[in-house]
């Protein structure tokens, strides 16, 4: 007679595949989705001018708070910043998903495909052709023209190594 794998065994039992029931799966969503907000929330606050707990939320409300000057700090600094790194990370979560999916293998990531070294030899090869004088515009950071090239080239290399 065949043992049944785990998945099998699993699945028979009635959970999923990672061993947790379906309340498990929601307690541990819940959970996560729970600290990712709180750090969310805390990230608003820390920085190199501190702004209490309550403030913040006076703030995210609409309301007055002691310091005139926290209110452009959250809304016009911190917010933005804070948002862009919740949609980075999940973003780089989903990517790093469909790449395992479509490579069939749990261990596919950018630098064991040479996916990070291709946009890494994109790079190289824009600002080497570029001069020194278009790198060093680039390293200061004055002019979006060398840094879209620098993106651009990057994706490239990355998507001809890939392919």
């Amino acid at each position: 007679m065949k043992q049944p794998g785990n998945r099998e065994f699993s699945a028979a039992m009635g959970n999923d595949a990672s061993g947790l029931g379906a309340g498990g799966v929601a307690a541990a969503f819940l959970v996560l989705s729970l600290l990712a907000a709180g750090t969310f929330l805390v990230s608003l606050g820390l920085g190199s001018v501190f702004i209490p707990p309550r403030s913040v939320f006076l703030i995210l409300l609409g309301r007055q708070v002691e310091s005139q000057t926290w209110g452009p700090i959250i809304s016009q600094l911190r917010m933005p910043r804070a948002i862009t790194a919740v949609l980075v990370g999940a973003s780089l979560g989903i990517a790093g998903l469909q790449m395992q999916t479509l490579f069939k293998n749990g261990l596919a990531d950018p630098f064991i495909l040479g996916v990070s070294s291709g946009a890494g030899l994109g790079v190289g090869f824009v600002i080497l052709s570029a001069g020194v004088t278009a790198s060093g515009g680039l390293l200061i950071g004055t002019g979006l023209e060398g840094n879209v090239r620098v993106v651009v080239a990057a994706s490239l290399g990355a998507l001809l190594v890939l392919a």
